[in-house]
């Protein structure tokens, strides 16, 4: 069954006629939304291209069977060993150039900023006077505008 995706990307229109029907709405689940660089073949040659991974374990069965089957149709390989590969990877790699825009509903990339739970008092103030003694700190810079 197809889970909820929560980090994924949709593809551009290039993308969707490479993958046609594979992704409902051009949706496709990712590990994560940072691009990476990785070897791809790319017409007999190996290249460097930037990609994100598709979460393999967010697809369905058929989700996965219809990629496998585009891979291997499309680079004169066996389902089998396009599946084993895959398998062995993790992830499927899905060049960049390919997803038009990304999104997640993880709290991770907004760091501090939402929740200042870090220094884990009751305190809701971006600074922790704890760690910060900021009356000796505008002493300490009174004092050194004093010498001059």
């Amino acid at each position: 069954m197809l889970q909820t995706i929560k980090t994924g990307g949709y593809l551009n229109e290039q993308g969707n006629s490479l993958y046609p029907g594979i992704f409902p709405q051009g949706r496709v689940p990712l590990k994560s939304i940072l691009m990476e660089r990785a070897l791809l073949m790319d017409q007999g040659k190996t290249v460097e291209k930037e990609i994100f991974r598709i979460d393999i374990s967010k697809l369905s069965d058929e989700q996965y069977d219809a990629v496998i089957a585009l891979v291997a149709k499309t680079n004169n390989l066996s389902d089998a060993y396009v599946k084993l590969s895959l398998d062995q990877l993790g992830y499927i790699p899905i060049r960049a150039e390919l997803i038009s825009t990304t999104f997640t509903d993880s709290s991770f990339f907004l760091g501090d900023a939402i929740d200042d739970d870090f220094d884990d008092d009751d305190d809701d103030s971006i600074i922790d006077e704890e760690l910060y003694d900021l009356e000796k700190i505008d002493d300490d810079f009174s004092e050194g505008l004093g010498d001059k």
